[in-house]
């Protein structure tokens, strides 16, 4: 009797252990908050990144979170790195919440989510590390060869990311073409800067600078009009004058 009333104890302690949970993703569904992209190791640039932290249970939350996040010293012990309250509305009847949680150091964390009385709910631990591209610090070190894979693409319109009528054959209408032009790459571009000179043969069309907000954009699209028929020649280049991709296109 006994061993069975221990044996009952425990899967209630691990019923409970299952009904509350909290995890590290790139993204949630803000009806449900059903977590997607569930990582433990992460990626951040070299100003720190962003990544959410959806904490969930059985039941509807009752009471205020708050988020502890603790780092591992060189010792091997967790110190307590930085405490966060959630900003849950108790009002909603949610049974879930997200922080949006911000790194900016490398190294072994662990999350806590306490609960009333300071009660640890929850707890998982996440690798921080920086990306690979921010040791790319020194410009000189990025040329041509790092944008080899970049593509160019050019559209009608762009509609949250994604170009509308794309194409590499436009016509004028009422005398004048406005064209998004698109360019990728799987890698950061690492832009602060972005040069594009525009060319009908010998003749440039326009040659202009758009900033870009952040070096971890791995995509950026820009507004070209033209006026006249012809083979046009797009030149993208970054912020230190080095060449990352060229596009053509045709206006009839």
């Amino acid at each position: 009797m006994k061993k069975l009333t221990l044996l009952l104890s425990a899967l209630f302690a691990i019923s409970i252990a299952q009904a509350q949970s909290v995890v590290l993703c790139g993204d949630y569904d803000k009806i449900t908050g059903v977590a997607s992209d569930v990582f433990t190791a992460w990626d951040i640039s070299s100003t720190g990144s962003y990544v959410y932290t959806v904490y969930s249970q059985d039941k509807k939350i009752k009471d205020a979170l708050t988020l502890r996040l603790e780092k591992k010293n060189y010792s091997g012990s967790y110190e307590v790195y930085g405490t966060y309250a959630f900003n849950n509305d108790l009002k909603n009847g949610l049974n879930w919440e997200m922080f949006d949680l911000l790194f900016t150091e490398e190294g072994d964390y662990r999350v806590n989510v306490l609960g009333k009385g300071d009660a640890v709910l929850a707890s998982t631990n996440a690798s921080i590390a920086f990306a690979e591209s921010d040791a790319l610090t020194d410009s000189s070190e990025i040329n041509t060869f790092y944008y080899e894979n970049a593509v160019v693409t050019f559209g009608k319109s762009v509609d949250n990311e994604i170009l509308i009528g794309e194409s590499t054959v436009f016509s004028l209408e009422n005398g004048t073409r406005k064209i998004s032009a698109k360019l990728e790459q799987d890698e950061n571009l690492l832009l602060t800067k972005l040069y594009v000179t525009v060319t009908l043969g010998e003749e440039v069309i326009s040659d202009d600078v758009y900033d870009i907000p952040s070096k971890d954009w791995n995509y950026v699209t820009v507004p070209i009009t033209v006026t006249k028929p012809g083979s046009y020649s797009v030149d993208f280049y970054s912020q230190d004058d080095v060449f990352i991709s060229n596009g053509s296109f045709e206006v009839e």
